[in-house]
């Protein structure tokens, strides 16, 4: 069936593509989008609780996931601006327990610290039977060691630098991170329904959106914390994550940050004018052309003109919000079903509908469907990986009850649902593990996106 035609105002337009999207089950979620200080759509579509049956609202909170840490920045210059830090302080000034040496605030602003990403860090590293607080956090790195590299020389995403930044701002303030974020970011920038709160905390607003991750043996919805292990342990940190907002409230965000309510504009400027590594002439990019700072991505070294974005997952949230500085549009889309609701593909859509384009729809997306093998099949496979020509970091495949689980070294966990008895994929996870036919325990490839790379099991 093809899409419907587009009219020409944009806030029909915006109408349409939307009222699509939902029809298709390719958008659960809230938006909110404004032109020079104009909604000219905004809309909740789809279900915030299975279980209750409840309805998605315009005031419905979602976790923000790493829209949490363009406020954690926020906090952070002004309390350099009130002359409380400084970005050139050593971490060590505030945790001089942590071996970090030469890491400083603009180190962890820009993720140019080279500490390693808690996120990636596995089962004989942590407890995974506990959930750990960012002060638990900072006593296991107190014994890992020095950074991966120099910091100052490198671009490296790491949750730990925002996780940091958090505790640095309790230390500084007096103050833990909620009430300070509370007190001088949400209440004076008429923030209402934005708070700091774990996704298994009790006070959670009761228009809340609980995420749901996608079964691909099952062919169902479940809890995503049901299926992603990490939203267990690390559900009390703070400063990388654990925000949680709803669009209205990202639009006055938005607004605050046009404004010197919360901060100079001329300060919030210096932290984005961090160009350049210290060490080179290179300019802080997340990938070419794309610069990163504080939080927010933008093309490199246009930051005061052009379009700052931010966005975020966790568990099974997916949030972005957009700022269109020059031509003042601000594009804010929350989901709780990120495998069906592709926001960076809808983006492109809307993207064409604000500039006048032509009008498109993302391509329907269809979720896999796959089935289930024994526990006994599933625990054969599991073991490290390697690749013989050392190219890729090992793969380690491990069971939990009754489910495959595998993580590259240095990468987030993900789970590997069974397609057949030799092809596994997961929700989101765009390749496929292909078992070898002669030897299935203990050959598999990785095929997809151009790549195909045969992993021999280590014995």
């Amino acid at each position: 069936m093809s899409p419907p035609a587009l009219p020409q105002d944009k806030a029909a337009q915006f109408k349409v593509l939307f009222d699509t999207l939902s029809q298709r089950g390719n958008f659960n979620g809230c938006v909110l989008i404004a032109e020079r200080g104009k909604i000219l759509h905004q809309e909740a579509y789809g279900t915030a609780n299975v279980d209750t049956r409840r309805l998605l609202t315009n005031q419905t909170v979602f976790e923000l996931a790493s829209i949490s840490k363009t406020f954690t920045s926020l906090a952070v210059v002004q309390l350099k601006e009130k002359g409380l830090l400084s970005y050139g302080d050593s971490v060590r000034r505030f945790f001089p327990e942590l071996p970090f040496p030469g890491v400083t605030i603009r180190h962890l602003l820009t993720n140019t610290s080279g500490i390693e990403d808690f996120l990636t860090w596995n089962e004989q590293q942590i407890d995974a039977s506990r959930t750990y607080s960012n002060a638990d956090l900072i006593q296991l790195l107190a014994k890992k060691g020095r950074p991966g590299f120099p910091p100052g020389t490198r671009f490296h995403y790491s949750n730990t630098n925002f996780a940091l930044l958090a505790s640095v701002i309790e230390k500084v303030s007096a103050l833990p991170f909620a009430d300070y974020l509370g007190k001088y970011i949400f209440k004076p920038g008429g923030m209402d329904h934005t708070r700091v709160l774990a996704r298994n905390n009790k006070g959670l607003p009761a228009d809340h959106a609980v995420d749901y991750s996608w079964d691909v043996s099952e062919q169902r919805y479940d809890r995503a914390d049901q299926l992603k292990r990490y939203t267990h342990y690390w559900s009390a940190i703070q400063g990388a994550y654990g925000i949680v907002s709803n669009i209205g409230d990202l639009y006055r965000w938005d607004q605050v940050l046009q404004s010197d309510l919360l901060v100079k504009r001329a300060t919030l400027e210096e932290v984005m004018a961090m160009d350049y590594f210290p060490t080179s002439s290179q300019p802080v990019e997340m990938q070419p052309g794309i610069a990163y700072r504080a939080g927010w991505m933008f093309m490199a070294g246009t930051a005061k003109d052009s379009t700052w974005y931010t966005s975020g997952s966790y568990g099974n949230y997916n949030t972005l919000l957009v700022r269109k500085l020059t031509s003042g549009q601000t594009v804010i889309l929350l989901t709780n079903y990120s495998e069906s609701s592709p926001v960076m593909l809808i983006m492109d859509s809307i993207e064409n509908i604000l500039e006048a384009g032509p009008p498109s729809f993302p391509p329907t997306l269809q979720l896999p469907r796959g089935i289930q093998l024994p526990v006994g099949q599933l625990n054969a496979l599991a073991g490290t990986y390697t690749d013989p020509e050392k190219a890729w970091p090992y793969l380690t495949l491990t069971l939990h009850g009754h489910r495959l689980y595998g993580k590259f070294s240095g990468s987030m966990e993900f789970i590997l649902f069974p397609l057949s008895s030799t092809a596994f994929t997961g929700a989101t996870f765009e390749q496929r593990v292909i078992l070898d036919s002669e030897s299935p325990t203990k050959t598999l490839r990785l095929v997809g996106n151009g790549v195909e790379k045969r992993f021999q099991k280590r014995e």
